[in-house]
Formats: structure tokens, sequence, C-alpha cells
């Protein structure tokens, strides 16, 4: 069965990030179009932050959510969050991820599918399947003047970063039940030649 997986970001103020619920709405479109692929999130945090989250994840209508908690992830790191972050796609091996394009998102993305060896088109406005389950990806060229429809068609997963406040959001669900998956952090996933002496 396919799987749509969504980054969902954590803001510095330690809240999970909106636009991850404007993905959930259009993942949940796409997965009728997929025979019903299960919608899955992956968090990264520091220890302890999931377990807040978890009712929001839920409430959503994600079937599974992939947590990855160490206090190495407490501040943002394009290295750790990477590293992390392949570890866990490729164990999970979906047909389709999604990111939001926000400040982290659009740092993100790109590692993360360079890593896969996948295609990535950025700032989408617009998501769509076609019957060979290839994603259609529009986004906006030549500073407006036209609609791109960009599609990944020889590799997996289907990567694309999608702008923020450009879809409606999930609407909350009743009665569901999903599956929280808390992953394994290896060591090499924390180590990192890069030291954050401080923040502003």
């Amino acid at each position: 069965m396919s799987n749509i997986l969504l980054y969902a970001e954590v803001t510095k103020e330690n809240y999970l990030h909106t636009v991850l619920f404007e993905l959930a709405y259009k993942a949940q479109e796409l997965s009728k179009k997929l025979n019903n692929a299960d919608v899955s999130a992956l968090l990264i945090c520091k220890t302890g932050l999931a377990e807040s989250f978890k009712e929001a994840f839920i409430n959503s209508g994600f079937d599974t959510v992939y947590i990855a908690e160490d206090d190495s992830f407490a501040d943002y790191s394009t290295e750790l969050y990477a590293k992390a972050a392949v570890d866990i796609i490729k164990e999970i091996n979906p047909d389709i991820m999604l990111i939001g394009a926000t400040t982290q998102g659009r740092d993100l993305a790109p590692r993360i599918s360079a890593s896969l060896h996948t295609g990535l088109t950025a700032d989408c406005t617009t998501l769509d399947i076609r019957s060979n389950t290839d994603m259609i990806q529009i986004r906006p060229a030549f500073g407006g003047n036209i609609m791109a429809q960009i599609s990944i068609t020889k590799s997996r997963p289907q990567f694309a970063t999608v702008r923020y406040r450009v879809m409606d959001a999930a609407q909350k669900v009743e009665s569901t039940k999903g599956e929280v998956i808390v992953c394994s952090v290896k060591e090499e996933m924390k180590q990192s030649p890069i030291e954050i002496l401080k923040s502003e």
C-alpha cells in the first residue's frame, strides 16, 4: 500500500507549525486517489515534547506518527534532522513526502531528497495524482506568468515542499485510532561537527 508521509515541523516556541494541518488536508485528498493510502507524520523533537502533540496528530486523521526524540534535537540542525529523517524514511519507504515550504522546510527538504537520490519540487501551490500514482506538482514559474506541472516519474519518494496558507487545514476527525511509533535514535545520528554556541 502507498504511504504519504508529512514532516511535522516544531517551531522555536515548541509548537507544531500549522502548515502541517494544511498538508494533512491535502494528503487526505491524495490518499483517496491512491486507494486510501496511509497518511503518516514524521516528528523530530527534543525528549519529552512529543507527548503534548499526540492528540493533535490523532484528531487530524493521521494513521501513524513516527517520532524521533532526543535532546540532540532540541535546536534545529540541518545535518542532525536530515540524518534522522533519512533513516526513518528508508524504513517506511513512503511513495510521497510533503514538507511545508517554511524556512526550516526549505532548508531540510533538499538535504533529505538528495540523500535519497530522488527529485524535489519546491514551493508547490497545488498537488494532484495521475492514474499511475505519479504526483502532479504545480508551482508558479517565470515570475508567476505560468504554472509549471512537474512530476517525479523514476524515483520514490516523490518530494515536494508546499507553500504555507494556500490550502485548507484538516478538520478534526472523531473516533480515530492513530498509531504512534517511537523510532530509535542511533548514536551516529547525534554526531555533528557543528556546535551551536548561541541562538538569537
